[in-house]
């Protein structure tokens, strides 16, 4: 058979059903093969990155690793700027890419390119997968996409980069004769139940423990172990901005998301706890802040995560660092926690519930502006429209922050963003390949005017496709987060962030009818719930405008400011702006003292 061929059999036979590509003459007989395979699905995007973001969307929803199939040179280069955001947030994905034929591949060291549109991609690939490799001979094909798959979804998941060579796709080969890779290769960490049984101590002396998942609780397929661990124990939870779908707002034992840009009431859990576990949390710099040595300052903080780097080379230091499988120790902790001999202060739990109905995010303030919508206010409200199965995605800019703040999550719903990365134009394609991993299943994606434009041509893979994605368009004029900093910390002069300054924006109806789809707009907070329920009902594609004000930023935010000296300097997590009075900061930091 062909070796393209078997390729696309070995995918088929890995569960492999949705492929996402872009063709090119790189890639021809791997196109072909695609094509003749009656049990894959293939969705053409109209750039690789886009391609790229919808497998990840994809492999986000279903936990298996989706495959994104590119064709050589400035192809694979624009993947590249797809599978970034994959790397860091830990998503399996295989790439597929083409490349010249064995013979003309160039010898980099000496000459820059000897084939048409040829390019050293595999070594640019290989700082951002797991595993990049050229097959360049025919019978290693079977091993190295064993390799590969392997890889891409154990330890800590992430991108994998295959690159078959032109001639190598059409060559013939025997799948029975086709050598397999060496299952010893295959190696697993033993588990440390010491260090396990010395966690559970811990957790049993704690007077104010507090549970801080990631994603990688998602990533490790242990999420509902993980909520029959916080029911067993009743520790209240401050979820990072990735994993805000784990527990819904109405759970008792959900405080809120921590971090610079998170809400007040879960910032005043973490550092008033005594005991902080962080499990599969990436502690970075957006969710800890840059003042980072006052994070939890009166804790003792276990960080558990199944990469080394994460444990011991974050900017957090752990008292108790654990390298192990989630797999493994949520069932543990579950299991050898024993409600009866926690010390948790009742107290404790008493103040969660406090912060959690005190400082909710949307206040009746956010109202005031009658000819504008407030983000805050599109959050809170598009929240009640949404049943409870459903999948929203979210961009980087006020979108997310709105998010993180004001979206009431519903038991059963998935909420994803991009945790590390932040890319411009990631929200549309991840909502695509979101979509077609649930069954084309209704799905939204907020997103800003700026970042639309990254990837706008993916409306018509939407409208090709008839997927059902809602895609809201918070209109604020530009780059609001560029403004904000400008405003801070230049005077208040804009460039290149603004219609004044050189950014400017389409006419998104016109925009929307060149696509083939509906569209609607929300010019005020009046305007949400019969708008948007309009928009929501339905199986067609549709852009939703919403009128954001141009000067609306960020709130609350652990921002920082400038001393007399004009030296700047970087606020903890409890003193975020608009600052609250110095007396209720300096009461709610004490009440355990």
């Amino acid at each position: 058979m062909k070796l393209a061929d078997y390729v696309v059999k070995f995918l088929e036979q890995r569960k492999i059903n949705d492929i996402f590509l872009v063709s090119g003459g790189g890639i021809m007989h791997l196109i072909d093969a695609v094509g003749k395979n009656e049990n894959i699905n293939y969705y053409c995007n109209y750039h690789e990155q886009a391609c790229a973001i919808a497998a990840e969307g994809h492999a986000r929803v279903t936990g298996k690793p989706a495959v994104c199939l590119v064709t050589v040179g400035p192809g694979a280069v624009n993947a590249l700027a797809g599978i970034v955001g994959a790397w860091y947030d830990s998503i399996p994905m295989i790439v597929v890419t083409g490349q010249v034929k064995k013979e003309l591949i160039a010898n980099f060291s000496e000459i820059r390119q000897r084939g048409p549109q040829e390019g050293n991609v595999l070594e640019m690939a290989r700082p951002v997968t797991k595993y990049a490799v050229s097959v360049v001979e025919p019978n290693d094909i079977r091993k190295e996409l064993e390799k590969a798959f392997y890889i891409a979804t154990s330890g800590r998941p992430g991108p994998v980069w295959v690159e078959i060579p032109l001639d190598i796709q059409g060559a013939e080969v025997n799948e029975e004769t086709l050598p397999s890779w060496d299952q010893e290769s295959r190696k697993s960490e033993a588990v440390n139940y010491q260090e396990f049984e010395e966690i559970v101590r811990l957790i049993e002396n704690a007077e104010r423990p507090l549970l801080v998942p990631g994603n990688g609780v998602w990533m490790a397929g242990v999420r509902d172990q993980f909520v029959k661990l916080v029911e067993k124990t009743n520790i209240p939870v401050a979820v990072s901005f990735t994993s805000k779908d784990l527990l819904p707002e109405e759970h008792d034992c959900f405080v809120g998301v921590f971090g610079t840009a998170g809400q007040r009431r879960a910032n005043f859990a973490v550092q008033n706890c005594d005991l902080l576990i962080s499990l599969g949390s990436g502690l970075s710099l957006s969710k800890v802040g840059f003042n980072y040595g006052g994070f939890a300052p009166k804790a003792k903080k276990i960080i558990i995560d199944i990469d080394k780097g994460q444990v011991f080379n974050q900017v957090v230091r752990p008292d108790v660092g654990v390298v192990a499988d989630l797999k493994s120790i949520v069932p543990f902790l579950t299991e050898n926690l024993n409600a009866e001999k926690l010390n948790i202060l009742p107290k404790w739990r008493e103040v969660c519930s406090l912060w959690k109905r005190k400082y909710f995010p949307v206040g009746p303030e956010f109202y005031d502006n009658a000819e504008f919508v407030n983000s805050y206010v599109f959050m809170d409200k598009i929240s009640d429209l949404l049943v409870n199965n459903a999948c929203l995605t979210v961009g980087n800019g006020l979108d997310c922050v709105s998010y993180y703040q004001a979206f009431k999550v519903k038991e059963g719903q998935r909420t994803l963003i991009s945790g590390n990365w932040g890319s411009m134009g990631w929200d549309l394609p991840l909502a695509i390949g979101a979509c077609i991993g649930r069954g084309k299943e209704k799905t939204l994606c907020v997103t800003g005017d700026g970042s639309l434009q990254w990837n706008v041509q993916e409306l018509m893979t939407i409208s090709k496709n008839r997927l059902p994605i809602k895609i809201f368009v918070f209109n604020n004029r530009g780059y609001s987060a560029i403004r904000a900093t400008q405003k801070n910390f230049s005077g208040g002069k804009y460039v290149a962030s603004d219609e004044g300054s050189g950014v400017g924006n389409p006419n998104f109806e016109l925009l929307a009818q060149a696509y083939g789809i509906r569209y609607f707009s929300i010019q005020t907070n009046a305007d949400i719930v019969r708008v948007a329920s309009e928009a929501i009902e339905g199986s067609a594609a549709c852009l939703v405008e919403v009128n954001i004000h141009p000067d609306q930023w960020i709130s609350p935010k652990a921002s920082a400011y400038r001393d007399e000296n004009g030296k700047i300097h970087s606020r903890p997590l409890e003193d975020m702006e608009p600052l609250l009075p110095r007396e209720e900061i300096e009461e709610n930091m004490s009440i355990f003292d």
